[in-house]
């Protein structure tokens, strides 16, 4: 029946898709029993550690004891200070020794813990007997202190801790006779394993080259389609693909393309866009259009774009949050704002000089004021005024549209540093221009050429200076109208006073008038009265006359 299933199995189609399937699961099972095995060495090898250990601090307790009467022989022999140090070790050593043993040997499960815990109290006493008998020495008793050690308590705690010592050994004894067990266990179940791997391999091997044997024409042609896949699919170096090669080369062709595609995505991975493929040339470039060289080109040279316009776009974000926070903590002070953001953009765009100009039309005629002039890393202090139809700058204003120069005119640019430095080649003039209202003009010139994406910064850093620019103005506008309308109040509180004074002094006046009025009226009435008797007296001498 093994036979028949084995023959079966040589006929089979699927033979070697079988063969290597077992092999696999056998490879896959030993590979579980090897990690078993190492599991269980390091178990092994974790506990002969711990046991040598522990072993170590159950021979510290007698060493301990030993130290301690040490100590106290040797201070009893000559009373100094460094002969009781042995005494001192040891009680060191002690509670250390005494808190790691107990703590492994419950770790391992050990069920007598109260035994250890009385050894230490043993030996602690032990301590305090000593400790008795180096205070009688050091008061002059030392016949009291032999008194002390006179029935060999040492030996009494020897007797006392031995017999726990023993148990504790022989708990390790069989723990180390059940670990062994396991691990040998575990090694001779490894091995068998490993063998059976081995016989199963071995036969499937057989069977496998035999399968093989009867393929190989059929290999043949697989490697021609492998050839011609390589070249269609992978990457055509435009060789003949007529030329008889061997199954190596073949193999080794494809696996050195396939390399190059691994090489090429991770360098792209890590960040590298600058990778080439090798071997590819403008002779065999066409020819790879559609294979996977070519398509990895083409996706490199896509991340390329979209990497630089990923960092154009945060190269202009980082300069417009700059640039807009040197505007806001000087948009109180215009020249102090211009001095600092002409600066920062000079120097963030790598250029070479910069210069602002403002509208001023105090004067009756509408002109361009340079308001801030920076060149070579330094500002300048030029004074330049400009009607706005007049030269480029004019016309950058009015027109409301950015002029880019790429040839200027000799002597355009008169402001150097002073130090030889090459004039500039390239200027860009660009209007200050917030909701269709132009304030100014903003000139740049540099060695390098200005990019779309410089274009596309200053075009939005123009914008946000100009509404600075309006902002202040409005703000200086307003301050005036607010400093006229004060005036205009107090001029208007003075008049309301002189008329306040005038209304009072006529008050007064009209009161003079009406009391003197008044005084006039009574001597006009006194003088009538007067006259009245008088007339009287006429009339009577008149009649009496007749």
């Amino acid at each position: 029946m093994i036979l028949s299933f084995f023959k079966r199995l040589f006929r089979s189609e699927n033979m070697i898709q079988v063969g290597i399937a077992l092999v696999v699961i056998l490879i896959l099972h030993n590979f579980v029993v090897a990690l078993i095995s190492r599991d269980a060495l390091t178990e092994r090898n974790d506990f002969i550690k711990q046991r040598q250990a522990i072993l170590a601090q159950i021979d510290q307790i007698g060493t301990n004891v030993n130290l301690i009467d040490l100590g106290f022989r040797g201070y009893h022999m000559i009373p100094k200070e460094n002969f009781k140090n042995p005494l001192e070790i040891a009680r060191e050593q002690h509670n250390a020794n005494m808190d790691s043993l107990q703590s492994q040997m419950k770790s391992l499960g050990y069920s007598n813990m109260d035994s250890i815990g009385m050894v230490d109290r043993w030996v602690k006493e032990y301590f305090a007997l000593a400790d008795r008998g180096v205070m009688f020495i050091s008061e002059g008793q030392p016949e009291e202190a032999v008194d002390l050690f006179a029935n060999d308590p040492g030996y009494d705690l020897w007797a006392k801790y031995f017999k726990v010592q023993t148990s504790m050994r022989l708990f390790l004894e069989q723990l180390e006779n059940e670990n062994y067990s396991r691990y040998q266990r575990i090694t001779q179940y490894a091995f068998f394993a490993q063998l059976l791997l081995v016989c199963m391999g071995c036969m499937m091997l057989g069977i496998m080259v035999y399968r093989l044997s009867k393929s190989r024409k059929k290999i043949q042609n697989l490697f021609s389609r492998i050839k011609e896949s390589n070249q269609q699919y992978v990457f055509n170096d435009g060789s003949n693909s007529d030329v008889n090669e061997n199954n190596e080369t073949v193999i080794s062709r494809l696996i050195d393309n396939l390399r190059h595609a691994a090489e090429f995505i991770q360098s792209i991975t890590s960040g590298n866009l600058d990778v080439e493929w090798k071997g590819m040339s403008r002779e065999n470039r066409n020819l790879n259009t559609e294979t996977i060289a070519g398509e990895l080109i083409s996706m490199r040279d896509q991340m390329v774009k979209v990497k630089e316009n990923e960092g154009n776009r945060i190269w202009v974000s980082e300069g417009i949050s700059t640039f807009s926070e040197v505007i806001r903590k000087n948009q109180d002070d215009l020249v102090e704002m211009s001095d600092r953001l002409l600066a920062s953009l000079v120097k963030y765009l790598k250029a070479n000089q910069g210069a602002l100009f403002f509208l001023n039309e105090d004067e009756g005629e509408a002109m361009l004021e340079l308001v801030s002039c920076f060149a070579y890393d330094k500002k300048k202090f030029v004074e330049k005024k400009v009607p706005v139809d007049v030269g480029l700058l004019g016309q950058a204003f009015l027109e409301g549209e950015t002029i880019l120069l790429k040839e200027i005119p000799q002597n355009y640019i008169n402001i150097t540093s002073g130090l030889g430095e090459a004039v500039p080649n390239t200027l860009i003039m660009i209007p200050l221009i917030f909701n269709e209202e132009t304030v100014g003009v903003l000139e740049i010139a540099s060695l390098k050429p200005f990019t779309k994406i410089h274009l596309e910064l200053l075009e939005k850093i123009s914008e946000i200076v100009a509404s600075a620019v309006i902002t202040s103005q409005n703000a200086v506008k307003m301050q005036r109208l607010l400093q006229t309308a004060n005036q205009n109040t107090e001029e208007m509180q003075a008049q309301e006073e002189e008329m306040r004074q005038n209304m009072e002094e006529l008050q007064a006046t009209q009161e003079e008038l009406a009391r003197k009025e008044a005084e006039l009226q009574k001597r006009i009435d006194e003088l009538e009265a007067e006259q009245k008797p008088k007339s009287a007296k006429s009339r009577s001498k008149i009649e009496t006359g007749s």
